[in-house]
């Protein structure tokens, strides 16, 4: 039986980082490190702390090995204080993304006084969000599935040990988010696929069991259609440059159906490190941007990662 997806992939992207320098990761670590706030969880660019950067930032140390305890104890002590039962679904991931490596650095029963049966109660708030079309929404009584949110569901059944459902109601879902250019979109009425829904249906397709020649070969032709002729990948074939989370997200996806060969990896890490990386630490998102964050230093680091996994023929 395969771990999770997201176990695999941040295997892929540990392994990877293993093979850079070590003032590569230090650097990058210090940046990380420097977004914890007193509360103990990670910022964006603004604002406090919140879940969705913590467990981005959690991710990133982790790949790296460079989580300290003492970071760890404290992002513990942010993430314990969350109210599980109220997360919606993004919430909800980052929630057990953070638990599961701060379970495995710093210890501790994650799940103490949720119940015996947890995934249970996990399991019947993700079925509240099935819409109609056999997706999964963005909330309870959502009337149209989200292409992305069906994938987080997937994910988080993965993490607690289940299966998803109605695998066959969920490919049916997916097929019908398929369009002519080959990528798949967010919500029905969308008629141009989009980067980042595509990579998360082949993901789902992938772990289902159920990705078919035809979704792989279109898969295939809309990632070549957004590859940017400046780097990276782009959020779909109307933007004119290349981003680090639809680049990561192609990658990842193209490695997880088995068509990693089609990538240009020299390209991909000339891109990275030229248009993304920050000399003094950290990603930005694209060229364009002025900033970097947690979010899309987790991305660079994934997809420079990724090129090493790849081009060295690592296997996990």
């Amino acid at each position: 039986m395969r771990e999770p997806y997201l176990v695999e992939l941040a295997g892929r992207v540990r392994e990877g980082l293993t093979k850079l320098p070590d003032s590569f990761r230090a650097k990058h670590r210090d940046f990380v490190l420097a977004h914890q706030e007193p509360s103990g969880g990670f910022r964006g660019r603004e604002g406090d702390a919140d879940l969705y950067y913590t467990s981005f930032a959690l991710r990133a140390l982790a790949a790296m090995d460079e989580l300290p305890d003492a970071v760890g104890r404290r992002a513990a002590d942010f993430v314990r204080s969350r109210d599980r039962q109220s997360l919606d679904t993004v919430d909800l991931l980052n929630w057990l993304s953070a638990a599961l490596i701060l379970q495995s650095s710093v210890g501790g029963d994650w799940f103490v006084g949720d119940g015996s049966d947890w995934a249970g109660q996990i399991a019947e708030r993700l079925e509240a969000t099935v819409t109609p079309d056999g997706g999964y929404g963005t909330r309870e009584s959502a009337s149209l599935g989200s292409t992305y949110h069906s994938f987080l569901v997937m994910t988080i059944y993965e993490l607690l040990g289940r299966s998803v459902p109605d695998p066959e109601g969920l490919e049916q879902f997916l097929a019908s988010r398929q369009r002519e250019d080959g990528g798949f979109v967010e919500f029905a009425p969308m008629r141009r696929g989009g980067t980042n829904p595509t990579a998360a249906a082949a993901v789902v397709l992938s772990r289902l069991e159920r990705m078919r020649p035809p979704y792989r070969d279109g898969i295939c032709r809309f990632f070549s259609q957004v590859s940017c002729p400046t780097g990276g990948f782009r959020a779909n074939t109307r933007v004119p440059f290349g981003d680090g989370l639809s680049t990561f997200a192609v990658l990842s996806a193209a490695i997880e159906i088995g068509i990693g060969d089609t990538v240009d990896w020299a390209g991909i890490e000339s891109f990275v490190r030229r248009r993304l990386e920050r000399p003094e630490g950290g990603f930005r998102a694209a060229a364009w941007d002025e900033d970097a964050d947690v979010e899309y230093t987790f991305y660079g680091l994934g997809c420079l990662a990724l090129a090493e996994w790849s081009r060295r023929g690592l296997r996990q």
